[in-house]
């Protein structure tokens, strides 16, 4: 956890220059000269690029502000960094948010096309994935119990927990009401439950195993109830990463607390920074 006095240090810095306008502003946030990190790049181990906009932090750390892709892909990258420092027990990797919508092109070119499963287990994003070689900290899915998927359905962010042993995954929803986790997930489960596995056997994730292979069977589908929810429109990337890191440390989810939101954007764009 970060001290207060770096929790107050970036307070200052994400202030710094920042324009009066700057909620209603969709770009410009900060004045000229100030939105350039006067620090030390940030190397962002999802993909190796670097990171030298306050305004890319702007979006983490400021309340009412919607996660991009790239801000839950270099979250799970810090995850994964930081249970391998701190040792964590649970043997655990990540896909990037990309994962799951590739996985469901695929399928649909399987299912239109005839694009045979062998084929979309060589696509290079799907086998080092599956393989754990394609992001860093990462684990082969062939000796992980869990691999946490964070999944952009085009305006919400849901957490997606595959369960290696079990044969399932479970589904993270920060807003339940209305029926709206199966509005969002409608179109993604055929690849999900059918395709993914064949995709899995196709790259011997259960070859060593004592489960053994999925073959023409499915994987269930587990809607978690007991799951926090989120107060307003923009947190539910929040909402992910933070519960991702609880089950990673085989906390409960119920102890993430929509009104601890913002300290957890303070706490993570401190630590990113």
């Amino acid at each position: 956890m970060p001290s207060a006095a770096m929790l107050e240090k970036t307070a200052e810095l994400m202030h710094e220059g920042l324009l009066k306008n700057h909620q209603k502003s969709k770009d410009k946030k900060y004045k000229v000269g100030y939105d350039d990190l006067k620090i030390k790049r940030v190397k962002g181990g999802y993909g190796g690029g670097t990171i030298d906009r306050k305004s890319w932090y702007y979006a983490i750390y400021f309340p009412g502000n919607w996660l991009g892709d790239t801000h839950v892909e270099l979250g799970m990258y810090f995850l994964r960094m930081k249970a391998e420092q701190y040792k964590l027990r649970q043997k655990f990797t990540t896909a990037d948010p990309m994962f799951m919508p590739l996985v469901k092109q695929h399928y649909e070119n399987h299912i239109s096309n005839q694009m045979p499963v062998s084929e979309s287990a060589l696509n290079k994003n799907i086998m080092c994935t599956i393989l754990g070689t394609r992001l860093d900290y990462a684990l082969p899915w062939a000796e992980a119990e869990h691999v946490y998927m964070p999944l952009n359905t085009g305006n919400h962010w849901i957490l997606l927990v595959l369960d290696i042993g079990k044969k399932c995954i479970r589904v993270y929803d920060s807003i339940v009401r209305r029926e709206q986790t199966n509005i969002h997930l409608h179109h993604y489960l055929p690849s999900m439950q059918m395709y993914l596995p064949r995709l899995m056997d196709k790259l011997g994730v259960y070859n060593e195993r004592t489960e053994g292979p999925i073959r023409d069977d499915f994987l269930q589908i587990h809607m978690v109830k007991e799951c926090p929810q989120q107060n307003d429109s923009d947190s539910c990337g929040m909402f992910v990463l933070k519960m991702a890191e609880y089950l990673m440390m085989g906390k409960d989810v119920e102890y993430v607390r929509p009104e601890d939101i913002n300290a957890y954007r303070s706490k993570m764009t401190t630590e990113l920074l």
